[in-house]
């Protein structure tokens, strides 16, 4: 986390486009990340890109003529996985040719799921595919197989691993502890909270460790803040 991956596939993209190998570029990632994707490539190398949801298609079916498919009509797209996961707008997008194709979080492109097949999908129509996680190999030898598979067209697939290390951050472990003085309403919440959960782990928690869970998930953004909670 926070060791380039954005930007490392900035200058894949960048790159591509300066030697005349890639024109359409498609950028998949969670849909509360996709300011961030358009912000970083545009600027910090001058890559226009527009995002497009269900909205924004509406708009530019209504602007082009009959007939044009609407993802045709920017170089570069920014769109959410689980929209173009929609069988209606993975067969729109499967109609046209990309160059370069972007998956963020790719761990969670796994077998059997509708974001790994619809990637897989893309990917098998695009000469360039970049993946990028900040997660790291789970352990399921299927799932990491069938990750580095995707797009493969039997050429060696290209790892890129910067340990803490390898980029000059310490990997030492910091801790610094801050007494905190909750105020008497802070106190009745946290308390509050405190029964609420001990008795849901108590009811329905006591055979059910989903359920737990629940209680567990509840409890803990109750330590940070009344924000948090809410």
């Amino acid at each position: 986390v926070g060791l380039g991956k954005t930007i490392q596939a900035g200058l894949i993209l960048a790159e591509l486009r300066e030697r005349g190998w890639a024109d359409r570029a498609l950028v998949l990632c969670p849909a509360g990340l996709r300011a961030t994707w358009a912000a970083e490539l545009q600027h910090r190398f001058h890559i226009e890109c527009v995002m497009l949801d269900q909205a924004a298609i509406a708009e530019s079916v209504a602007a082009l003529p009959p007939g044009i498919n609407p993802w045709s009509s920017h170089p570069t797209v920014v769109a959410s996985i689980d929209f173009i996961k929609r069988p209606e707008v993975l067969a729109a997008l499967a109609e046209l040719p990309l160059d370069v194709l972007i998956a963020d979080e790719a761990h969670h492109l796994t077998p059997g799921t509708d974001r790994g097949s619809a990637v897989a999908r893309l990917a098998s129509l695009t000469p360039w595919c970049v993946f990028v996680s900040a997660t790291p190999h789970s352990g399921d030898v299927a799932a990491f197989n069938y990750l580095t598979g995707l797009g493969s067209h039997r050429d060696p697939i290209a790892i890129f691993r910067r340990t803490r290390r390898e980029a000059g951050v310490s990997s030492a472990r910091r801790e610094r502890l801050m007494r905190v003085q909750a105020t008497g309403a802070e106190s009745a919440l946290l308390e509050a909270v405190d029964g609420y959960a001990r008795a849901i782990w108590r009811g329905r928690g006591a055979d059910d460790r989903a359920v737990q869970l629940v209680a567990i998930t509840i409890a803990r953004p109750a330590a940070s803040s009344a924000l948090a909670l809410e």
